[in-house]
């Protein structure tokens, strides 16, 4: 199965659960226009590399700050978000060309490795990642 790696600058094909590992590890180890490491990833199951929103079918949401070693994982499709460790602070993430956005300390509470592995599950496997525990969406939060 191939998926679509996408983040503010790139969209790339992923050939599977390896290409998966490299592109989070190198993505998000760099430091970006900003000055710091935190930068949204998008991963969709459409492979249209040419598609006008490659977001628009993504389901998989990881936004990760290596420097702070905390992430946001959401699945898309309904909403919910991943939980595992207590909220100690918001995370600044590049998620377009433009301002940073702030994700809420209540979101991010993965660890940097938690969200590393979901994406690879998800990438091996197709389905909501299982290694996680998730939460429901707030009304109208997504």
């Amino acid at each position: 199965m191939t998926f679509t790696y996408i983040d503010y600058c790139s969209v790339e094909p992923l050939h599977g659960p390896d290409d998966a590992a490299e592109y989070f590890d190198t993505r998000s180890a760099s430091l970006k226009p900003h000055g710091g490491a935190g930068l949204t990833i998008w991963i969709s199951p459409n492979p249209d590399l040419d598609s006008a929103d490659p977001q628009a079918d993504a389901e998989l949401r990881v936004d990760v700050d290596v420097e702070e070693g905390r992430a946001a994982v959401t699945w898309l499709p309904d909403g919910s978000h991943a939980v595992q460790l207590p909220s100690t602070g918001p995370i600044e993430v590049m998620e377009a060309e433009g301002p940073v956005v702030t994700i809420p300390a209540d979101r991010a509470v993965v660890s940097v490795d938690a969200a590393r592995t979901a994406l690879i599950e998800y990438t091996t496997t197709g389905r909501k990642p299982a290694t996680l525990t998730w939460t429901a969406a707030e009304r109208g939060i997504h």
